[in-house]
């Protein structure tokens, strides 16, 4: 996605990353001001999303899951979260004990890029997008979207699910 705006392609977000036991990662997105984020996991066509909370400072917490729904440990639920926003979803890998390539770096704000891709049947794919404090307004409720103009400048896909919602369902979600 290109954006014509400064302000969005302003920031970058690093992970640091912190393994954990079964299967986890966490890790800790940072920025040079407050940012909030949204995930997004796709699979067979069909991508669920969710947005963090509103902005709490420069940094937001990244957790991913592999966990095992049967003793084989193939059959995982795939957690994908950033700060208090997150979504799951079923697949089963060929290899107990699989362990996805983490994208470590850095990250554009205002692009949905992907994290790592889980190998497993059916394919995983987590992205994350990350956004400026500034470039979204916060309701009474604590649920934010992004601002017009900011909208305007985002693919279709995209501008459909940041102006509404906390979390959904899209037949086309996020390309890298």
């Amino acid at each position: 996605m290109e954006l014509s705006s400064q302000a969005v392609q302003a920031g970058e977000s690093d992970a640091r990353r912190r393994p954990g036991p079964r299967g986890e990662w966490h890790g800790l997105a940072t920025a040079a001001e407050p940012i909030v984020a949204g995930v997004f996991l796709g699979r067979q066509g069909e991508v669920t999303w969710c947005k963090s909370e509103r902005a709490r400072g420069p940094g937001a917490a990244l957790h991913l899951a592999l966990a095992p729904d049967d003793k084989t440990e193939r059959d995982v639920q795939v957690k994908f979260s950033v700060g208090k926003g997150w979504e799951q979803t079923r697949t089963l890998l060929s290899l107990a004990g699989y362990r996805p390539e983490i994208k470590l770096g850095s990250w554009v704000t205002g692009r949905a890029q992907l994290f790592t891709r889980v190998d497993g049947e059916p394919l995983v794919d987590c992205h994350i997008l990350f956004l400026a404090a500034q470039q979204v307004r916060v309701g009474r409720s604590g649920l934010w979207r992004v601002r017009e103009r900011i909208a305007d400048l985002l693919e279709p896909p995209l501008r459909s699910i940041l102006t509404r919602g906390k979390t959904g369902v899209v037949e086309q979600g996020p390309s890298p």
